[in-house]
């Protein structure tokens, strides 16, 4: 029987001698593309014990996840419009550290330019904010996304190996009273 996995496993082979005998080692590499599945059904396997099982929901929500397919923070957050983004601060994001002089002045291509960032997501013709777009610009994403915060660092130099200056953390909702913008460092 000859099975196809998606994306392929490239198996190591090599020929080890034991007591003056051959033998065929192979193994196979954790891969960085997982999780994998059965081209011909669809289906994913994952290991328990001896035998290979489907996951169940959440477990191949994690799967996704943990190989970087599966990205929480570009989610669209239900129930949340474009009103609950503080516009000002999303202009000032955009002049000050994406270098835009031209923010355009139609709400068409000022939403277009947040959807291409990961801010917003269209879902039919509706613009529904990402997780990313309401932690990092909602007015109260707690209301939203209770359970999310942000920890930020600066650190001395280019690297985090560096010495780190300065360490903001806060839930969604700390700081957005004082109407700065909490991911600004003092130092």
């Amino acid at each position: 029987m000859h099975i196809t996995i998606v994306p392929p496993v490239i198996p190591v082979v090599r020929f080890t001698e034991m007591e003056n005998r051959q033998n065929l080692h192979v193994s196979i590499p954790k891969g960085a593309n997982r999780p994998y599945r059965v081209r011909s059904s669809g289906k994913f396997y994952i290991r328990a014990g001896s035998s290979s099982v489907e996951p169940g929901t959440e477990e191949l929500a994690r799967l996704f996840q943990n190989g970087e397919l599966l990205h929480y923070e570009l989610k669209p957050v239900c129930g949340a419009g474009i009103g609950e983004l503080n516009h000002s601060y999303i202009k000032t994001y955009l002049r000050e550290h994406r270098l835009m002089d031209d923010i355009p002045e139609s709400e068409h291509g000022f939403l277009q330019i947040l959807v291409n960032l990961n801010f917003l997501a269209q879902k039919d013709s509706e613009f529904v904010p990402t997780v990313a777009g309401l932690i990092l610009f909602g007015n109260a994403p707690e209301k939203f996304l209770p359970q999310c915060g942000i920890r930020a660092a600066a650190f001395s130099g280019d690297d985090e190996a560096d010495e780190m200056v300065e360490l903001k953390e806060f839930d969604s909702g700390s700081n957005r009273d004082s109407g700065s913008n909490p991911l600004i460092f003092d130092s």
